[in-house]
């Protein structure tokens, strides 16, 4: 709070546990650890600010609650929003070829490091009632190394992925390794639904860039940055993932393509997620020199 940098040093960094409005805390726990946690992120800030060094602190993709953090501190309005930006390509990665049409597997996908705040086992849950009420085939990849720490949640997630394995019209591939960036493109590429049902998890995710990336809709929780932005940006359905039978009606709206997906909207998340405009405005220049 109190250590200024020598004259003419200044910074300039993103905020990554940011505070989190009452509005996208559903429940009354939830609400309740919100207020709490923000009543201290307000003090921190109060104290972070002390710092006349500090020039612009970053929220990702979260204009509004940028604004609203400058309104509390009018005097240091060091707060902005900026995209979360994705990766550049390292080839190219062509769309796949519509295939047998309707009989064709509808792929969901999940990818990035696997922990139990990721929703695998509400997923596999899903997918199993999911598999009753259409006549369709269905596919679900896993895509990302699971956490050390988690291995009994592993093995649980293993034994579910091989009972589901033994019915009719279900797939379900489980990769627990590092994924390279070209072979994860290219799984974007093939899905046909992302999955980010996460758990208590209020900020927003990098799975809304890939997502719009190759205009494939978002099945992501309710709560937090990421559903917000997936509702108000027309991006795909949200739901609570802790309640299956939802999480597995959800499911079958995407299916069925019953649901309001904006292609423009993704289109702009694209353009605005850019690594060109977020080495920009980190740096706080015109263009990256």
């Amino acid at each position: 709070g109190r250590r200024a940098l020598p004259k003419g040093v200044t910074i300039r960094g993103l905020l990554l546990n940011p505070y989190t409005p009452l509005r996208r805390a559903f429940g009354l726990r939830a609400k309740a650890f919100a207020f709490v946690t923000g009543l201290r992120k307000r003090l921190q800030f109060a104290w972070m600010l002390q710092n006349r060094s500090i020039e612009r602190v970053f929220l990702l993709n979260d204009p509004s609650t940028a604004e609203q953090l400058n309104q509390w501190f009018p005097r240091r309005a060091v707060f902005a929003s900026i995209p979360d930006p994705l990766p550049a390509l390292s080839g190219q990665v062509e769309m796949p070829a519509v295939r047998g049409a309707a009989r064709r597997p509808y792929c969901f996908l999940m990818a990035g490091s696997i922990a139990p705040r990721k929703g695998c086992l509400e997923v596999l849950a899903a997918f199993a009632i999911l598999a009753e009420s259409i006549d369709r085939p269905i596919r679900l990849q896993i895509l990302g190394r699971f956490r050390e720490e988690y291995r009994d949640y592993r093995n649980r997630v293993f034994e579910r992925v091989k009972q589901l394995n033994a019915r009719p019209g279900i797939t379900v591939v489980v990769e627990d390794r590092f994924i390279s960036d070209q072979e994860l493109q290219e799984a974007f590429a093939e899905a046909d639904c992302i999955l980010a049902p996460y758990l208590d998890f209020y900020g927003s995710s990098g799975m809304i860039g890939y997502a719009c990336r190759y205009q494939k809709p978002l099945l992501a929780c309710r709560d937090g940055l990421i559903g917000e932005i997936v509702q108000k940006q027309r991006l795909g359905l949200v739901v609570n993932p802790r309640y299956v039978s939802s999480l597995s009606s959800a499911m079958a709206c995407m299916v069925k393509g019953d649901f309001e997906y904006s292609k423009e909207s993704a289109s702009r998340y694209k353009h605005a997620a850019q690594v060109s405009a977020f080495v920009n405005s980190i740096l706080g220049c015109s263009r990256v020199l």
